[in-house]
């Protein structure tokens, strides 16, 4: 039986390893450290290679290679800035009575550490799956990196057809929306498409005592402000009709009946949601400036300048479309418009009908007393997108009990994870792992 205390332990030495993309020995480091703590997985395990990365890719033989399954989690993290305000060093892998402090212990080390744990323990005690098993751990995915199609490559080549994967995603959530006191398991069905899209405007510069008004920072600035208040399509994808059915039971006032009534009342309940800034992403596209640069001296015009957006599509939304919204929306030819970088949304939203879904969903339901599981629209990215071509049954569930205020130390400082939860997400993996 799987002890909580040595997976809360892998987890704090894990945390310990400064796995920024890009940093080979952190993550040198953590595979030696990976091998050390969990020996039976490792020598179980087949090893394949994935060139050119600090990927990992394990391959556990079934009875069966009919139906594979694979479970994957990243081993990167968010740099951790600011870190003299960290009440514990955070790659420090600081443990006390109640949390595992440091960059990653939630995203994504407490996914990649539970998955291991849980393994090695059924291992030992002489587990063999009914169906080949594929444990994938990307190591750029912070990044939208290449780590995870590179898996997916050697995956390919190998023929692998998987029948079902599971990658992080939504939580358990004590708060998934105003109003609401129960716990809510939210599994991805699917994801948005991350856009960034860089806005360049050219001018006359020169010493701001003479200026040409309006400059080129003030066109910039009236076509960022007209891109984030651009009229992007509603539209209803079937999950998120079913997700805010779900939960309606659970809801108040205007935004319960909206919930309730979201098909009979589509328009007037699209308005409500798309004034609601956690509600309005699931049935849109969102625009918001993130970067800008213009001059480097308050007194000097700059001859260009620029401003960078991320736009987050729908599942079905074309770039071609996007690009042609935003520029109705400036209205303006001197603004140059350029994608920088472009991640199309899922062209698959897995079944929540089909038995993969309830599978995950009735191990949620056990683990978690009285959850209330519901498919769930992503607004983030995750490596999963990357393995569309090998999966028709995608599901992104990080099973921890989350607020949301730890939900928001995720990137922040303080990060952390109770010991609790990492016990619930090795009970999870457990006897999901046992299922398969």
């Amino acid at each position: 039986m799987l002890d909580k205390n040595l997976a809360v332990n892998a987890l704090s030495q894990a945390v310990s390893f400064r796995t920024v993309a890009g940093n080979k020995e952190a993550f040198v480091g953590l595979h030696k450290a990976l091998k050390s703590l969990f020996p039976v997985v490792f020598e179980k395990c087949e090893t394949l290679d994935v060139p050119g990365t600090c990927a990992l890719l394990l391959k556990l033989k079934g009875k069966s290679s009919e139906k594979p399954a694979m479970f994957t989690a990243h081993q990167d993290v968010v740099p951790a800035d600011n870190e003299q305000v960290w009440t514990h060093a955070p790659f420090e892998g600081f443990c006390d009575d109640t949390w595992v402090w440091g960059r990653g212990s939630f995203d994504d080390k407490v996914s990649l550490i539970a998955i291991l744990a849980s393994l090695d323990s059924l291992l030992s005690d002489g587990f063999i799956p009914e169906n080949d098993l594929y444990f994938g751990f990307g190591d750029d995915e912070e990044t939208m990196g290449h780590g995870a199609q590179d898996i997916c490559r050697v995956l390919s080549e190998r023929g692998v057809k998987l029948d079902m994967l599971v990658d992080e995603g939504g939580a358990v959530m004590k708060e998934f929306l105003p109003g609401m006191k129960g716990l809510v398991g939210a599994i991805g069905v699917a994801e948005k498409g991350s856009m960034a899209v860089r806005l360049t405007v050219k001018g006359e510069g020169g010493h701001s005592s003479t200026p040409v008004n309006p400059s080129p920072l003030a066109r910039l600035g009236e076509a960022v402000h007209r891109c984030e208040m651009a009229h992007f399509p509603v539209k209803w994808l079937p999950c998120v009709e079913k997700m805010l059915s779900l939960v309606s039971s659970e809801l108040n006032g205007v935004l319960g009946f909206a919930a309730k009534h979201n098909k009979a009342l589509r328009r007037p309940v699209s308005k409500v949601l798309c004034n609601i800034p956690k509600l309005a992403p699931f049935i849109r596209t969102t625009c918001v400036a993130t970067m800008a640069s213009g001059s480097e001296a308050f007194n000097v015009i700059s001859p260009s300048c620029n401003a960078t957006l991320n736009l987050r599509m729908l599942p079905g939304q074309k770039t071609e479309e996007v690009i042609e919204i935003l520029r109705k929306a400036i209205n303006d030819p001197e603004v140059n418009i350029e994608v920088v970088r472009d991640r199309a949304p899922s062209s698959i939203i897995t079944d929540s009908k089909g038995p993969q879904y309830s599978l995950v969903k009735d191990v949620l339901e056990k683990v978690y007393e009285g959850v209330k599981v519901i498919p769930y629209l992503m607004v983030g990215a995750s490596d999963a997108y990357n393995y569309e071509s090998i999966c028709q049954n995608i599901l992104r569930i990080s099973p921890v009990a989350m607020n949301t205020e730890e939900l928001g130390r995720m990137h922040g400082v303080d990060e952390r994870i109770s010991i609790e939860n990492v016990g619930k997400a090795c009970e999870f993996y457990t006897s999901l792992l046992s299922k398969l």
